[in-house]
């Protein structure tokens, strides 16, 4: 499994611990990332009510805590971790709770040329509009871009956009708005000076006809990661167009 993976997995740690506190009355999630001996780690933890301790090994097929669970989810994400060279441990917390600890070793290379890093030579920092009526996948999107260091907002509707003054480096629109098409945002976003670069994203095979040919497309489902690669690769053509 591609390393890019894990943070799918981090994603549903962070939901479960969230889940999690709604069936024991707990208050906490936190995400700490940090770097032990062994590499770097992420690790989630809540303080509701644990895994029980009849329960066994958690990462096993099949094992659950909960009455509506499969079994497969934590054993799903630790193969995912164990094939991208990490590993996923889990531990009970003084006073309730779990936490669950992605450790993966660590890569020292040269990285690419890349937005990050022009953005740190330079300064610049573009502000970025994702607009998505998916909750869900409108927070992975703002979760995954603010990570990679952009300045980051995320909305539900096209059309309070537009009646706005705000101006955005790059505006990612969903085609099917529930109030108007993401090519029709982007399109007046443009034609009024307030979007610099434009990206569709859609689920069509064939969206038809457009009200403006985006800068980028690209079909749902999408991994995390490609939609950041996507972004960086305007953000540098950006950059270094001065």
């Amino acid at each position: 499994a591609p390393r890019h993976h894990v943070f799918r997995v981090l994603w549903n740690l962070a939901l479960n611990a969230v889940q999690a506190l709604g069936r024991g009355g707990g208050q906490l999630v936190e995400l700490e990332a940090g770097a032990s001996a062994d590499g770097p780690f992420v690790e989630v933890r809540d303080d509701g009510p644990g895994l029980p301790e009849s329960l066994g090994d958690p990462f096993a097929a099949f094992v659950t805590g909960r009455h509506d669970g499969t079994g497969l989810g934590l054993h799903l994400a630790e193969r995912t971790v164990r094939e991208a060279g990490g590993r996923l441990s889990v531990r009970h917390r003084e006073g309730g709770g779990t936490a669950f600890r992605v450790a993966l070793p660590a890569r020292v290379a040269e990285p690419p040329r890349s937005a990050t890093r022009l953005r740190a030579s330079t300064g610049a920092v573009p502000r970025v509009l994702v607009i998505e009526d998916d909750p869900g996948l409108r927070e992975l999107v703002v979760t995954a871009l603010t990570l990679r260091g952009y300045a980051v907002s995320g909305v539900g509707e096209g059309q309070p956009v537009l009646e706005d003054d705000a101006k955005w480096g790059i505006v990612l629109a969903d085609l099917s708005l529930p109030d108007v098409r993401g090519d029709r945002v982007l399109a007046e976003l443009v034609s009024a000076g307030r979007a610099r670069h434009t990206v569709l994203m859609s689920g069509a095979a064939s969206p038809g006809p457009l009200a403006i040919e985006p800068d980028r497309a690209i079909r749902k489902p999408f991994l995390p990661s490609e939609l950041v690669a996507l972004v960086d690769a305007l953000d540098v053509g950006r950059l270094a167009a001065g």
